[in-house]
């Protein structure tokens, strides 16, 4: 009986230390994978803190293009302004047929240009600014209520 019992004893004792061993090479296994996810952790918040800061440093320079943009637009429709009063006060001026015709065009070319500013200020908000819930058709339509300009794509 002895016999028996030291048998299931030490075949006990060799499937313990089996089951030892696995269990400390899986652990092992675990260890050395743990760190690599470590490493990759690493590895991504070095990359996230890049994009982070390559997003801010595009916002800030969306920002001073709009403004450059927006301060352009402004001069030019100011110079606009006074090309309309000239060319008013010419008209007023003139008595000669053709040159009334001349101004006449001047004046619708002049027109056409401010509605272009007018566009590409409405344009430069569409991908400025989310549209607040409810005006979707308002925003598709907007560029088309200028006649004479390209449609976007």
């Amino acid at each position: 009986m002895f016999c028996i019992v030291a048998f299931v004893v030490g075949a006990l004792a060799e499937q313990m230390h089996g089951y030892r061993c696995r269990l400390e090479a899986q652990n092992r296994e675990l260890q050395n994978m743990n760190e690599e996810m470590r490493a990759i952790n690493t590895e991504l918040s070095a990359v996230n803190n890049q994009l982070t800061s390559s997003q801010n440093a595009f916002e800030n320079a969306n920002k001073k293009f709009n403004l450059l943009s927006t301060i352009t637009r402004h001069d030019i429709n100011n110079q606009l302004v006074a090309l309309i009063g000239y060319l008013d006060v010419a008209k007023t001026m003139s008595s000669d047929a053709t040159m009334q015709g001349f101004i006449t065009k001047l004046e619708s070319i002049t027109t056409t240009i401010q509605k272009q500013i007018t566009f590409t200020k409405d344009y430069e908000e569409i991908g400025i600014r989310a549209p607040p819930s409810g005006t979707m058709s308002g925003t598709i339509l907007r560029p088309f209520m200028y006649p004479g300009l390209p449609r976007p794509l």
